[in-house]
């Protein structure tokens, strides 16, 4: 079969010298007024080019067989031709069987592609499925594509008509014709008006993509191709509207993304994969725009031309079953797409979708991508979802699961089904569709991904008024991220960072655009800094969620300017004294910024104290680089990082594969904070801190780690400001250690995620608890790792807690350190450092296992079962405290001359020496005189105890102590007695 009608698309530049946007989107609305039946006329074929005549036209179906007429009609204005005002358009009219007492047709307004025309063969193919099909020229054209005599203007290019009236544009007239179609086929008495759609190919696409958020009549709408939000298509529409007026026009005039949202018919967008011309994700923002009911269906395989699309069944079944024009089918809804996306979602790297269809659904196949550019030219994979299946027979709701790679930036879901009517007898040498299968397909998703940006710091040496520096940011996505809004927050000097980037293409990639610092407003000195946050938020391709990218920025003004240094390793003994291992031979001066290079020398030792403001490893390391900083018996080397208060840096730049070492050789050499630090590790390897890692003045200067890379902590770290992980992973190794000292501000260091991060900790080594100075106050609490954004790994044969008063015990993640009877606690299940008691910690592990069922332990000193023994007291005794029980209660009994009083202990009370058991006495009631106090030990005490020579017996068996405490009378005729036990 021969497939003609190619489309051609011309491309053109655009100047605006116009800005009224408002009058001329209003003059586009008014469009959809255009509600009157235009005047119809014969067509004139005197010539080789058709014209339109002055008589009047009507047209009738016949009662027996399908027709084909053509036919003029009146359309709006064009100055261009004043004498023959108002324009028309040239269109065939296919028409059905119908005869008066028939039920009135549905039918259909065709527009042409670019460099198109009007096609009967287009026509025919609808009025054989039963619509009477009106297939418009938008061009001025008529029999070819020569001009008519009575022609609106002609598209020169791709919306390079700004500096023309509106009215004389060529998108002007084309949506005027198609509206005007649209009446004219409402008001012939054999159409059904509920029931007219549109289809667009290609630019007729475009049109009638702004068509349909103009003129709300349309039943449906198929809109090919051609889409809106063009601006945002990489290749030949952007190159033509890439100038700032044209851009700015479209943008503001003629994008269907300003109209789209009031059209609320049943639409299918209707493309394949790499169009040469349209881009998916523009048509992604177009269909999400449109609050209608939605069926996208992209074909694999599927070529641009008209042909291409009449020749395929999918838009026929898709209009019949929203106008219920359903010859040879079973089952199709009366005002629905047949299939309809009902959820799609991404949980992790697990696909789910789900269809609701009316007629079997055959297969459902995965398709994804994880390039980055112009879609039109992506490789696309695809998956079969094996369990693809309807939920339960005749449910008509299909659902299945797939596994998206860790790596994909785009993906759908493809479901196909069987044509309800395959033959045709209106296709040039052939009798069928191109296929038996349709297409329907989910929304086209985008995953983005975005590398946290570093702080970009600018310099101003004394003097200068003004700095500048250019920002740029890492992602993956299909192409850009569309900044719907750029924002400065946290300013230290309100107004005094800016930018003009008017992101017309959104945000590339890794593509710079330029911040300023102004310093007549911010008024720092020398030495001072001011900061803020650069906010770029970006919508997705649903066109409403949206997501923040935050970028650091510093001003400093300097009296000297800092010096970027690089290593090339050129010079003898790896030495960083040695200028010859420096590009250009100078080695690094003071608060400088210095970065390591695989240009040579993978080591670089330091036997010299160094000051410096940041530390680069860059994307040329591919291998181990070492930088050593040495101690001998005699002298101490330090690297110390002072960024002026504002953070210093240490980074591994994406692209780097480098094992980053940063050692002491020996022992004690270490790294100094002066100022925070910032890690920004996007490399592929790890980056190693083994030594120390300290701060000077007693300040705390914390640690943040951003970046996908890894960061290991090997040394006995004493610094204490919080340490932040954004993102990645940081590991303290087996043999480190992070300092924590506990004061009434709270923990001194923290380790914590960032809001929304995803960064991970492996905890191998040890933590080190500063005690000397911590309120030992019961109830005492600190934080000392927050999981709240977070991932904590403990390693359970490495990990420790140590402390200036001893080593803590482990029991299942517990940590547990005892001073007289305080007991620090600290739990890696919550990451609380605790201050309780050794007693109340045994009588609390016995009350948890006591109150189970939902009960909450009410306390000590409650009854909570009323035998009338509190639950402390049930504790010693060995009762449950859930159960009335009055057996283990003490009992008094007499035997010569004295009293004998009976009770008994619990081993498990015992655990704590501070839970005492004490037989007071007193002839008063007030229990005043410890002289005669008994306080029970472990073992028999055969007396004489106290003043009254007491006596007392122990025997233990079955975990608990009987306990008989023998109390002379010696002529006394009464005696008070109590039991005491401390509270927790």
């Amino acid at each position: 079969m021969k497939l003609l009608y190619c489309i051609c698309l011309f491309l053109g530049l655009s100047l605006s010298a116009r800005a009224d946007y408002a009058s001329d989107r209003a003059a586009i609305v008014a469009l959809g007024d255009l509600t009157a039946t235009p005047t119809m006329y014969e067509v004139d074929t005197s010539d080789t080019i058709y014209k339109s005549s002055e008589t009047i036209k009507s047209l009738t179906p016949s009662a027996t067989e399908q027709t084909l007429d053509s036919i003029f009609f009146e359309s709006v204005d064009y100055s261009g031709i004043p004498t023959t005002n108002p324009t028309r358009v040239y269109a065939f009219v296919g028409m059905p069987a119908w005869q008066a007492g028939d039920d009135p047709l549905p039918a259909i307004v065709l527009v042409h592609g670019g460099s198109g025309m009007a096609y009967a063969t287009w026509a025919n193919l609808w009025a054989e499925r039963g619509y009477v099909a009106i297939a418009i020229d938008t061009e001025g054209a008529s029999n070819t594509t020569g001009r008519h005599n009575k022609g609106g203007p002609r598209r020169t290019g791709v919306f390079d008509e700004s500096d023309v009236a509106i009215e004389d544009q060529f998108m002007y007239h084309a949506t005027a014709g198609a509206i005007l179609a649209n009446s004219l086929l409402r008001n012939l008495p054999f159409v059904d008006d509920t029931k007219v759609g549109i289809h667009g190919v290609s630019w007729g696409g475009v049109i009638t993509s702004n068509v349909i958020g103009v003129d709300s009549r349309f039943a449906f709408a198929i809109p090919t191709y051609g889409t809106g939000h063009m601006w945002d298509g990489i290749g030949k529409w952007q190159e033509a509207i890439s100038d700032a007026g044209g851009t700015d026009y479209y943008k503001n005039v003629w994008d269907p993304m300003l109209y789209l949202e009031n059209a609320t018919m049943p639409i299918m967008w209707l493309t394949w994969l790499n169009d040469s011309t349209f881009n998916m994700d523009c048509q992604a923002n177009s269909y999400n725009q449109a609050p209608g009911t939605r069926m996208v269906s992209i074909i694999q395989g599927m070529k641009h031309s008209h042909a291409w699309t009449w020749s395929r069944a999918d838009s026929y079944d898709f209009a019949d079953s929203i106008v219920g024009n359903n010859p040879g089918s079973v089952g199709l809804s009366a005002t629905n797409p047949w299939c309809v996306q009902q959820s799609l979602s991404l949980v992790g790297d697990q696909v789910q979708v789900e269809f609701e269809s009316t007629r079997p659904l055959t297969s459902a196949t995965l398709y994804h991508s994880n390039q980055m550019g112009d879609i039109k030219a992506f490789s696309w994979t695809t998956m079969t979802l094996t369990d693809f299946a309807e939920t339960s027979p005749d449910s008509g709701i299909w659902q299945g699961t797939a596994t998206l790679p860790s790596d994909a930036t785009a993906w759908f879901v493809n479901v196909t089904a069987d044509t309800s009517i395959f033959e045709t007898a209106f296709l040039d040498d052939a009798t069928t569709y191109l296929s038996e299968t349709i297409f329907v397909s989910s929304r086209l998703q985008e995953v983005v991904n975005v590398e946290q940006p570093s702080l970009v710091a600018m310099e101003l040496v004394t003097g200068e008024s003004s700095a500048t520096a250019e920002v740029s940011v890492d992602f993956t996505a299909i192409y850009n991220l569309e900044i719907t809004s750029v924002d400065f927050i946290n300013e230290t000097h309100a107004g005094a960072f800016s930018t003009d980037e008017p992101f017309i293409f959104g945000l590339l990639t890794d593509t710079a655009f330029e911040v300023a610092f102004d310093n007549t407003v911010a008024g720092l000195d020398v030495g001072e800094s001011a900061t803020a946050t650069l906010r770029l938020t970006w919508v997705g391709l649903d066109n409403v969620t949206t997501e923040t990218i935050d970028i650091p920025l510093s001003a400093t003004v300097v009296s000297t300017p800092s010096v970027t240094y690089t290593w090339d390793g050129g010079g003898t003994n790896n030495k960083w004294t040695v200028a010859e291992n420096w590009v250009d031979d100078v080695r690094p001066a003071a608060n400088s910024d210095v970065v390591f290079s695989d240009i040579g020398g993978l080591k670089c030792n330091l036997f010299s104290d160094i000051t410096i403001r940041s530390l680069t490893f860059d994307e040329s390391i591919d291998s181990t680089f070492e930088f050593n900083v040495f101690r001998s018996s005699s002298y101490v080397r330090h690297l110390t990082l002072d960024n002026s208060g504002s953070p210093a840096m240490v980074t591994v730049e994406s692209g780097s594969e480098a094992e980053c070492m940063i050692s002491d050789l020996e022992t004690a050499g270490s790294l100094i904070l002066n100022d925070s630090l910032d890690i920004v590790h996007n490399g592929s390897g790890s980056l190693t801190f083994d030594l120390t890692i300290a701060q000077q003045d007693g300040e705390a200067n914390g640690i943040t780690k951003s970046g996908e890379g890894a960061v290991i902590l090997q040394g006995a770290n004493t610094y204490t400001g919080d340490t932040i992980v954004a993102a990645g992973r940081l590991t303290l190794e087996s043999g480190g250690s992070l300092m924590f000292a506990p004061t009434i501000n709270g923990a001194s260091n923290q380790l914590a995620g960032a809001g929304g991060g995803t960064g991970a900790v492996s905890l191998n080594g040890a933590f080190y608890v500063e005690l000397g100075d911590a309120d030992s106050t019961r109830g005492n609490q600190w934080l000392l790792v927050d999981e709240t954004d977070l991932g904590v790994t403990y390693a359970t044969d490495t990990f420790s807690v140590n402390s200036s008063l001893g080593s803590f015990l482990n029991n299942a993640g517990v940590w547990t350190l005892d001073d007289g009877n305080i007991r620090w606690l600290y739990t890696e299940a919550t990451g609380l450092l605790e201050v309780t008691t050794v007693s109340a910690a045994t009588y609390t592990a016995w009350a948890s296992g006591s109150f189970t069922h939902s009960f909450t332990e009410p306390g000590a000193l409650v009854d909570f079962d009323d035998d009338g023994l509190n639950n402390l007291l049930e504790f010693v005794f060995g009762g449950d405290p859930t159960i009335s029980e009055t057996g283990i209660a003490p009992t008094v009994s007499e035997s010569d001359g004295g009293l004998l009083i009976h009770f008994r202990r619990s081993d498990v009370s015992k655990q704590s020496p501070f839970t005492t058991v004490t037989v007071e006495l007193s002839d008063d009631l007030t229990f005043t005189d410890p002289a005669n106090d008994i306080v029970i030990g472990s073992t028999s005490d055969s007396g004489p105890i106290g003043e009254i020579g007491a006596s007392y017996t122990v025997t233990n068996s079955d975990g608990f102590d009987q306990v008989v405490v023998t109390i002379p009378m010696n002529g006394i005729s009464s005696h008070f007695i109590r039991l005491s036990v401390p509270q927790p």
